[in-house]
């Protein structure tokens, strides 16, 4: 293995903030290469482990360099402005994160920007310094379909045919789309600009793959918080100012009989993940799946040979092993690295010890699976079942949907024997035959079309057998309706040619309350099939029972009128058709569909379609329907603004008709309104009210803000798990007394999953009292440990710690060591409401305080006013009440 480090450590140690996979090549598979950005300093190192579908691989190079500054540069920032970037309106905030954080990191006069917006089509804006980045990124209009070719043509045109500046082209979509390669890189001649892809919400296309590769650039993936869309910009700007450390490694793929492979870099403290589709696989060839020794003579030996072919790329034979009747045997221990289009031979042996018939089958785990080859010795029709007649598929406990296709497979008997299937839908207490002679080890079953779900139990029986051989599934299967997973579909109108990207809000629903739904992929057949294809997603996707999943896709029609495809959703339950249409109108539609999908209440959406009208006066809108919850603003420009703003939960149907006399349009207006999003998370998630919590904090957070409204507390996050407090109350007088105090501390937390996460650390503080007659000093070192668990909305948080007290007076010193113990919880009750209640007890305390609190918070501030009971515990100690008011602000 050759390992290189060509920085000397201390000098690039400040780029080591942000650890990213960058980009994979896969492109001489098995033979893949990863870059990646490392974190800290021990990644300089190799991984601990790397994996490739789940099978650790050997690292045959590893090296880390330092970028090269891209400075003095022209930087194309590309942005999807098409419409699903305005439906997801948490992607507008993804934007101006990115480019607010460009306009922080890419200061300097040597950086040029050209602001690129695309959708069906694009145009650059003149070029501008990043400081005026965020300003012109919030003011975009969004509206129409996903268009690659659209970017880098607008970006060519901007960049011009000067080369005396490196030049980059950052993309920055949500959508999925393709290039014509040869086209792009003939726009931008013989110097191609690095490509950088940042995707929000998905996995980079195979497309800008291909750019970022050729162009020593790079993609960030699954963009979808404001943190991730920093750091991506923070790493891009790094790459620009030179500062950026990439470190790559090259490994041989052992998975080479799959095609969808997931990539995992281990490091000690840290895991990257990346996802590749390989572009060939291998595949096993085997001469026969079932093998027949005649009937040997006893106490003689026969041999027979299975030949195994790799076809494409190298596969591993890793063991064989024989099960079935005694006298089977392999010639050879098998474990080899078979190369493509090569072929091994395996013998199996079989001596006959006495003249019954016999039965076995051979076992080989590879890479490609486990195969297994068949063996009968003696009369063919003896009934021998040494090895289980047995169902090997269903395994029982599954769900299928009505209409696809289950393969019934079965072990245990000779390939040509055939079998009689039955199915029970009542418990096995009556039987219904759908086969009478399948053979083969195999049989495919059409699910029938049903209106309710089903339990169903199979049975197979070997026919011929005299001791009536059967098998039975110890579990039934479930098979369901599709009625209710997806709807039809009407994507509206779109200009022939012209992409239009619609997003379906909780599109497909997962019927079932127990268990979750995994979508495959979805495909589309028909007659207008390449008219509609997915405009965003990842899949596979998971969805959890009862849930649903919205689907963004395109509808681009290669002719007039209406465009019909049917949708075909694929899942280990089979699969779900659906139609979906649209129409394909000319340039300046005269009937126009717009479906704003599910709003939530009080939430503004806003669409743009292509109309210039003749006329500006109000009155020529006729509406009829239900109007109240949209409104159109009509201008003397080329886009008509349609805003949608739902007050309650219901459907909205209106029509507008523009009795404009020169262009006349119809616009059927449609929108949902919904109950509001999921509650918004409190930034002061380190506390519950004054109790600290176990929860780690995202890297580089800074607050400020006081418990009491007193005094003051500051706290700095440098990594996720490591938290520094600090804060103290400035010399102020009570009465005839003088009161000062100041402390710090430290917590280190871990997350052990998603609910449940623990913390330890300690607190040093000092506290002085000061009278005319007297002083009094307390100085504390206490040590501590949290647990925190979330529980939906509610959040219980626990404590224990011991404080280390020594008192001191002008006339006296003494220790006052004492435990403690803290209970604490909230529950949000609103999008940025929650309750707070705090319990402390200790030892040498004579009352016990409990804290309340109503905590109204934002993305970065936090208020409280409650109050605070303090219990007596001694008789002689008084009934305390007194108010609560506190205030945080988190700077990020």
């Amino acid at each position: 293995m050759r390992h290189v480090v060509t920085l000397v450590l201390a000098a690039f140690c400040p780029a080591l903030l942000l650890g990213q996979i960058y980009r994979l090549d896969e492109r001489n598979f098995p033979s893949v290469r990863v870059w990646y950005f490392p974190r800290e300093s021990a990644q300089l190192s190799p991984p601990s482990r790397v994996d490739d579908s789940s099978i650790p691989v050997q690292i045959a190079e590893h090296t880390c360099e330092r970028v090269a500054a891209a400075v003095p540069a022209d930087i194309a920032l590309c942005v999807d402005v098409s419409s699903s970037n305005s439906v997801w309106r948490e992607n507008r905030a993804l934007l101006d994160t990115i480019a607010a954080t460009f306009a922080r990191e890419l200061r300097s006069s040597d950086v040029r920007f050209f602001l690129v917006p695309f959708a069906n089509s694009a145009t650059a804006q003149p070029p501008t310094d990043a400081a005026q980045l965020p300003d012109a990124v919030r003011t975009l209009q969004f509206g129409g379909g996903t268009n690659y070719a659209a970017a880098f043509d607008a970006a060519a045109v901007a960049f011009g045919k000067s080369a005396s500046r490196q030049r980059l082209v950052i993309v920055v979509t949500d959508g999925l789309d393709t290039l014509d390669l040869a086209r792009v890189r003939l726009r931008f001649g013989s110097a191609l600009p690095h490509v950088i892809a940042v995707m929000l919400r998905n996995e980079a296309p195979p497309a800008l793959r291909s750019l970022a590769l050729e162009s020593d650039g790079g993609w960030f993936e699954l963009i979808s918080s404001p943190d991730a869309a920093a750091q991506a910009a923070e790493h891009i700007a790094r790459l620009v100012r030179g500062e950026a450390t990439l470190c790559s490694i090259r490994y041989d793929a052992l998975a080479t009989c799959t095609a969808l492979h997931e990539v995992q870099l281990h490091f000690p403290r840290s895991t990257y993940g990346i996802r590749y589709r390989a572009p060939r696989t291998a595949s096993l060839e085997i001469t026969t799946s079932h093998v027949y020794f005649g009937v040997p003579l006893l106490g003689t030996t026969r041999d027979a040979t299975v030949t195994l072919t790799a076809r494409g790329l190298p596969v591993r034979l890793d063991t064989a092993w024989i099960s079935g009747s005694p006298g089977f045997s392999l010639a050879a221990p098998v474990r080899m690295l078979l190369g493509a289009d090569n072929s091994a031979t395996l013998t199996v042996r079989y001596r006959a010890r006495d003249t019954s018939a016999a039965w076995g089958e051979l076992h080989i785990a590879t890479s490609c699976g486990e195969q297994v080859v068949t063996f009968s010795v003696g009369r063919r029709s003896a009934q021998v079942q040494p090895s289980l007649f047995r169902i090997i598929n269903p395994q029982g406990g599954e769900r299928y949907w009505s209409g696809s296709d289950v393969l019934i497979a079965w072990l245990g008997i000779p390939p040509d024997d055939s079998c009689r299937i039955a199915l029970s839908y009542d418990d096995g207490r009556s039987w219904q035959t759908i086969a009478d002679a399948a053979s083969n080890l195999r049989w495919r079953w059409k699910v029938p079309l049903i209106d309710a779900p089903r339990r169903v139990s199979i049975q197979l029986e070997r026919i011929g057998s005299s001791s009536r051989q059967t098998a039975q599934l110890d579990k039934p299967i479930t098979i369901e309706p599709t009625s209710g997973v997806i709807t039809p579909a009407d994507l509206g109108q779109a200009a022939v040619g012209i992409r239009k990207d619609t997003v379906l809000r909780s599109y497909i629903h997962n019927r079932s309350t127990s268990d979750p739904l995994t979508i495959e992929r979805i495909e589309f057949t028909g007659e207008a099939a390449s008219d509609f294809g997915i405009a965003s997603g990842v899949f596979p996707a998971k969805i959890p029972p009862g849930g649903t999943l919205d689907v963004e896709l395109f509808f681009r029609p290669s002719a007039r009128g209406r465009r019909t495809a049917e949708l075909l959703l694929v899942s280990p339950s089979g699969y779900v058709r659906q139609v979906i249409w649209g129409h394909g109108i000319g340039a300046t539609p005269l009937h126009t569909i717009v479906d704003f999908g599910s709003v939530e209440i009080g939430t503004l959406r806003q669409a743009n379609i292509p109309y210039t009208p003749s006329t500006t006066d109000r009155s020529t809108i006729e509406w009829s329907g239900d109007s109240s919850a949209f409104r159109i603003t009509l201008g003397a420009t080329s886009n008509l603004e349609i805003a949608f703003q739902p007050d309650s939960v219901r459907f909205f149907h209106a029509t507008a008709r523009i009795t404009d006399p020169m262009t006349p349009l119809t616009l059927e207006l449609n929108g949902r309104g919904i109950p509001p999003s999921q509650l918004q998370q409190d930034p002061t998630r380190f506390r519950t009210l004054a109790l600290p919590t176990a929860e780690p904090l995202n890297a580089g957070t800074v607050g400020i803000g006081s418990y009491d409204g007193i005094s003051l507390l500051g706290l700095y996050a440098p990594t996720e798990r490591v938290a520094l407090f600090a804060g103290g109350l400035l010399p102020i007088r009570f009465g005839e007394q003088r009161f000062y105090a100041y402390g710090i501390g430290a917590r280190l937390a871990h997350q052990l999953s998603e609910r449940w996460s623990i913390a330890g650390g300690g607190a040093i503080a000092f506290t002085r009292a000061e009278t005319h007659t007297d002083t009094t000093q307390i100085t504390l070192a206490a040590p501590f440990l949290l647990a925190t668990v979330q529980l939906g909305n509610v959040r219980l948080n626990g404590g224990v710690g011991y404080a280390f007290k020594e008192h001191r007076t002008s006339r006296d010193r003494y220790r006052a060591d004492v435990p403690v113990l803290a209970l604490g919880g909230d529950v949000q009750f609103a999008p940025q409401w929650k309750v707070a209640l705090d319990i402390f007890h200790a030892g040498t305390v004579s009352s016990v305080p409990i804290a309340a609190s109503v905590r109204y918070f934002g993305q970065q501030l936090a208020l409280d006013g409650g109050i605070m009971l303090a219990f007596p515990t001694q008789p002689q100690e008084r009934f305390v009440a007194l108010p609560v008011v506190s205030a945080f602000w988190i700077f990020r």
